[in-house]
């Protein structure tokens, strides 16, 4: 499976304290926070070269020794849940200052002439979300199938994955050349036959019953389709009247044929007394 259209990667802030500032939309989604004190840190995830979606968390450890100046600012990153925490500092003395990480993510900080950052105490930490560029969809992260999902041309879509309501996916698929048998259901119509119940009961008499001219159609709710043993479904019988062939018994008839010890005699007809 694949996108319509191939994904950049990007970058934006996912987690800041409310007491540090806010977040918000500068160019790209959540891309811009922008510090209590006035000071603006942007990311820029255009530049990432991982494969694989990650969490950069970085801190404020030194806030910058005057207004308006990035000079004395330091701060770590950390790339991913096991990354390594780096410290960097920052090396101009102007308003601005742009920190590359390893992963090719930017993150750019600006001051005002009158604004600053706040430093983070222990513990603290802010989390950077990193979306890789993509082109395909992942089978078990975005999607993914079962062989009998296969066979009925299902492809199950994941929640947690990127592909989102209204998205268009392209779908490529190999099916081998055969030969299938389909089956056209329930629209039959009425159907029409013979019927013949011929019993073998183990207690009591056995009976045969003829039906000359029957109508029969599905009723109920199929059951068992999944499962060891053959699947089941109820069918209504409407005997219908062939006097022209059958006239002694126009509808049906009811032979008592025995019983299962064979000890009583029997007659070609129904006996009421059975």
């Amino acid at each position: 499976m694949k996108r319509a259209a191939s994904v950049a990667a990007s970058a934006s802030f996912s987690t800041v304290a409310a007491k540090f500032g806010a977040i918000s939309t500068g160019t790209k989604t959540a891309d811009t926070f922008t510090d209590v004190l006035g000071g603006k840190i942007v990311v820029d995830g255009s530049a990432y070269t991982g494969t694989a979606n990650e969490s950069v968390y970085f801190t404020v450890k030194t806030a910058p020794t005057a207004a308006g100046s990035v000079t004395g600012l330091s701060m770590t990153f950390k790339e991913g849940v096991l990354g390594t925490t780096n410290t960097v500092t920052a090396t101009g003395t102007g308003a601005t200052e742009t920190f590359t990480l390893a992963n090719g993510v930017k993150v750019v900080v600006t001051l005002g002439a009158s604004a600053t950052l706040t430093a983070y105490t222990s513990g603290e930490m802010s989390e950077i979300a990193v979306v890789a560029a993509s082109s395909a969809y992942v089978k078990g992260k975005d999607y993914t199938y079962t062989a009998q999902d296969l066979r009925a041309g299902i492809i199950r879509i994941k929640e947690d994955g990127a592909i989102k309501g209204g998205d268009t996916v392209l779908v490529s698929a190999s099916i081998p050349e055969k030969e299938y048998i389909n089956i056209s259901m329930f629209d039959a119509g009425d159907i029409k036959g013979r019927f013949l119940y011929n019993a073998d009961n183990n207690n009591g008499p056995n009976y045969v019953v003829e039906g000359w001219n029957v109508k029969c159609k599905t009723s109920g709710d199929m059951s068992g389709l999944i499962g060891k043993d053959f699947g089941t479904f109820k069918i209504e019988l409407e005997f219908l009247d062939d006097s022209m062939n059958h006239p002694d018994f126009p509808m049906a008839r009811c032979t008592m044929v025995g019983y299962p010890s064979d000890d009583k005699s029997t007659s070609s007809s129904y006996r009421p007394q059975y």
